[in-house]
């Protein structure tokens, strides 16, 4: 791109129109049925690399729907509601930089998006009663700060901190006939914190040893230290 840019761009797609099968019941041989798309499927990913100076910046999304009519969890054997959709989408963005006297300092930020949805097609006389819906939301966003220093005679010494956040956490499952009463309902929403250090030993030109040491503490998990 000039100035010292380079751009890295990629893309893929699928498209599956499935295979037809007769899906036989074991318990009833009579009660087989045709499944006409068995993993059925058509989606897109796209990816993008940008490096300039000392930033990294990286981006990547995609979304794939699949649909399988082939009786699975009990589902009504070709029945074309039966599908799915999952998507992940994630954005980084890195700075590195040396500041003298052989010290890095380096900084990262990301940021995640899932999203999912399904739908099952059950038979009206079993327990779940018709179509049932599946949805997930996830957001995540994180950051991580990285001191590198060295030390005269051993190696080199990193200490940092990061940390991660749900933007948004959601996991609902429920049967259209009942949107008010779901099967599940989760929202619940995590924070975490973390520092660390890690020293480098050089023994010889072809051997090191590393340690370290880290602390890490979050909303809903107790504390811990390795």
């Amino acid at each position: 791109l000039g100035r010292g840019a380079n751009l890295l761009v990629a893309a893929s797609g699928i498209s599956a129109s499935g295979r037809t099968a007769l899906i036989q019941n074991d318990l009833n041989p009579a009660a087989g049925a045709w499944a006409r798309r068995l993993d059925a499927a058509r989606g897109y990913h796209g990816f993008a690399q940008l490096t300039w100076g000392e930033w990294i910046v990286t981006a990547k999304l995609g979304t794939q729907e699949t649909a399988d009519d082939g009786g699975w969890f009990g589902t009504v054997v070709g029945d074309p509601r039966t599908k799915s959709r999952d998507g992940h989408s994630f954005f980084e963005a890195a700075w590195r930089r040396p500041v003298g006297a052989g010290l890095e300092v380096a900084w990262r930020f990301s940021y995640d998006q899932y999203r999912f949805d399904g739908s099952y097609a059950f038979s009206e006389e079993s327990k779940d009663g018709g179509l049932t819906l599946d949805a997930a939301r996830g957001d995540w966003a994180g950051s991580r700060f990285t001191l590198r220093a060295p030390v005269p005679l051993v190696g080199d010494l990193i200490v940092g901190a990061e940390c991660r956040a749900d933007l948004r956490m959601l996991q609902r499952e429920f049967r259209v006939a009942e949107p008010d009463n779901p099967l599940l309902d989760a929202r619940t929403r995590n924070a975490a914190f973390g520092v660390f250090a890690q020293q480098q030993v050089v023994l010889s030109p072809k051997w090191s040893f590393v340690f370290g040491v880290r602390a890490d503490n979050s909303r809903l998990y107790r504390g811990s230290v390795t």
